[in-house]
């Protein structure tokens, strides 16, 4: 995705934010990205090849297929989907960051399950071999309508310690408490 370089768009002519927002970008050719609606995507280079990579999630045009996907960049402006196996989501977030501090970025992902109102929240830890695998040991509270962040909250001389923030319209507050790793749900209000 790039900005598009018009510069006469007429802001006022839009109903809404988002669709101006939206009109400003369009999908750089060749580069194999599905249109999403209720959606979320984020940019991080999951392999080290120096290259942002693309994770997207969200509900596909026919409004019954849902999708999360990792896009890895081919380094010439197009995308090709590794296959990773995510389940289909919409409506929620996706974040990279090291929670283990191997040096590899794992992927952490919110949403809801199709139709209905299922949800789930996942990480999945990075192989290194362009495969994910989820933690299992992360059991978390699952939440749509949400963002996600991940936060360094303690460095030391040998040591990151990373925390994954999820704001979210439902009040939960949980706390997952790995090796390294904090997990804080914020409720928003």
């Amino acid at each position: 995705m790039r900005a598009s370089s018009d510069t006469s768009v007429n802001w006022s002519a839009w109903s809404d934010t988002a669709s101006a927002v939206a009109s400003c970008f369009v999908i750089a050719a060749g580069a194999n990205l599905p249109n999403l609606a209720y959606s979320a995507a984020a940019w991080g280079d999951y392999d080290n090849d120096g290259y942002p990579d693309l994770a997207i999630m969200g509900r596909m045009p026919d409004n019954t297929t849902y999708l999360t996907r990792i896009y890895h960049n081919n380094h010439n402006g197009t995308f090709t989907d590794i296959i990773a196996g995510l389940p289909g989501l919409y409506d929620g977030a996706v974040a990279w960051g090291d929670y283990d501090n191997d040096g590899k970025l794992d992927l952490a992902v919110t949403g809801g399950i199709g139709n209905g109102n299922q949800c789930l929240t996942k990480i999945y830890h990075n192989n290194g071999d362009g495969t994910f695998a989820e933690n299992t040991n992360a059991v978390l509270t699952g939440v749509m309508r949400s963002s996600l962040a991940w936060v360094i909250t303690i460095m030391t001389e040998t040591s990151i310690f990373w925390s994954l923030a999820i704001l979210t319209f439902q009040a939960i507050v949980q706390r997952y408490t790995g090796m390294i790793m904090a997990l804080l749900l914020i409720s928003a209000i």
